[in-house]
């Protein structure tokens, strides 16, 4: 009997549980790479004695319950967006990148708000995803809910397009039947190493818009911003953060990548 395939629902809710075990996972890591890309910590380690003198335990989690809300959404929509696109493109490497590049811009457009409280949370520490977003609001309608969106939506496309593509390349190698908990533990590679990659590739681009983000931000623009940072402390500036970034990148998405089987394998009923 053929396999059943997941629904579109069943897709998003896989993706989205996925998504949410990895942030969690990975909290205090992310919490200390957007402290070194907007502030003025010098190594991960500095920034998470910092957080934990000044807020405690529970700080190294500041902002996660926006990353939550944001990521099961966006997760959801970009595995449940790959999903349907990989039948139309796995005999292609390339079509593999450009389905994940659509799936990830079109889950951070429908989530960038969300993303925007994240972002402001994780440099401040300290609020609400409400009062970010009212405030942000209040300070420039619908316009400032979306401030840093270009290079978010922009980043999406090869951050997401690299991470499926790696995965989907990899998984056009033959290999043997094997039980579930052998293909959890080979997405979970697959995954790491798509994380690894994109985390690299992509990285200046992040650094650039979570400094927009910023409600003291001052930049005229993705440009200006870039420019300012360079001029001021040189290129190593746009990769302030990375080592957190790098040791978050690739556990996360091979947790993530190893959940949405995991969680697909649940909702389909399949065992072993």
């Amino acid at each position: 009997m053929p396999r059943r395939k997941k629904t579109a629902a069943e897709a998003v809710l896989c993706g989205g549980l996925a998504g949410c075990a990895s942030k969690t996972a990975m909290a205090p890591l992310e919490r200390a790479r957007i402290l070194l890309q907007v502030g003025k910590d010098t190594s991960f380690v500095v920034a998470l004695r910092r957080v934990w003198r000044t807020e405690g335990f529970q700080g190294l989690w500041a902002g996660n319950g926006a990353s939550i809300l944001r990521v099961f959404p966006a997760r959801g929509i970009a595995f449940a967006v790959n999903e349907r696109l990989r039948p139309y493109v796995k005999r292609h490497a390339a079509g593999s990148f450009a389905a994940g590049g659509l799936a990830g811009m079109c889950a951070a457009a429908a989530t960038y708000p969300l993303d925007l409280a994240r972002g402001v949370l994780g440099g401040q520490g300290k609020g609400s995803i409400w009062q970010v977003l009212v405030d942000a609001f209040r300070r420039g309608g619908v316009k400032a809910l979306y401030r840093g969106a270009t290079p978010t939506l922009l980043g999406a496309i090869p951050f997401d397009g690299i991470r499926f593509g790696v995965v989907g390349v990899l998984r056009r190698y033959p290999h043997e039947p094997e039980s579930r908990g052998r293909a959890v533990g080979r997405s979970a590679v697959y995954g790491g190493c798509g994380g690894l990659v994109a985390g690299v590739a992509t990285f200046p681009n992040d650094t650039i818009r979570r400094c927009l983000q910023q409600p003291q931000a001052e930049y005229r623009g993705y440009v200006d911003c870039a420019l300012s940072l360079v001029r001021a402390d040189g290129v190593p500036r746009l990769y302030r953060g990375l080592a957190p970034s790098l040791l978050r990148a690739a556990p996360s998405a091979a947790i993530q990548f190893a959940a949405f089987d995991f969680f697909s394998g649940v909702v389909l009923g399949r065992n072993g």
